[in-house]
């Protein structure tokens, strides 16, 4: 309804356009991911190494602070909205999500490539956990704001604590699957 308000179109003209509100949500995904290609990781790419690490959490950080999507990060909330709903809009969210962590991964893989960090250093788990730190900072950042339920704030708290916990329990900070 919003939406069709927005644009100035109907609600039957808008699925129209797009075919159904499934369309709809899948062409929103794929505009949120071409936005976050151009805001987080464009920017970091001029950086190598760790160095591109800490330029795409500064450009993660600024997406947020910038406030690019209402409520800070478009996939955390829709994420949070439809992981309940099985169909092909969580699975592109699910694969979005992948392709950040996997994005992520490499980039830590090149750093150690370099030397600058330690070689036995899991790259998929400090992938994991450079992702737990954004999302701890979205989830406060969220939380200040007031504007979003409690749930961001636990998902940031999760995974900050899977982290925790794996400094106390080193079988969860093993190799992923």
């Amino acid at each position: 309804g919003r939406l069709a308000e927005h644009t100035g179109m109907s609600k039957s003209g808008l699925y129209a356009h797009f075919g159904s509100k499934e369309e709809l949500q899948l062409a929103t995904i794929d505009a949120a991911s071409e936005i976050f290609v151009h805001e987080v990781i464009e920017p970091a790419r001029a950086a190598e190494g760790a160095a591109r690490l800490d330029a795409l959490s500064d450009a993660f950080l600024s997406y947020l602070a910038r406030k690019v999507f209402p409520g800070g990060c478009f996939f955390a909330a829709a994420q949070a909205e439809l992981d309940t709903h099985p169909g092909p809009v969580r699975e592109k969210l699910r694969e979005a999500s992948g392709r950040w962590l996997a994005y992520v991964e490499r980039q830590v893989r090149g750093a150690q490539d370099m030397g600058e960090l330690r070689a036995d250093e899991d790259p998929a788990q400090l992938a994991f956990e450079i992702d737990a730190m954004l999302i701890l900072v979205l989830a406060l950042l969220v939380w200040q704001g007031g504007r979003v339920g409690p749930w961001v704030l636990a998902i940031g708290l999760m995974r900050y604590a899977f982290v925790l916990a794996s400094w106390y329990f080193p079988a969860l900070g093993g190799s992923l699957p």
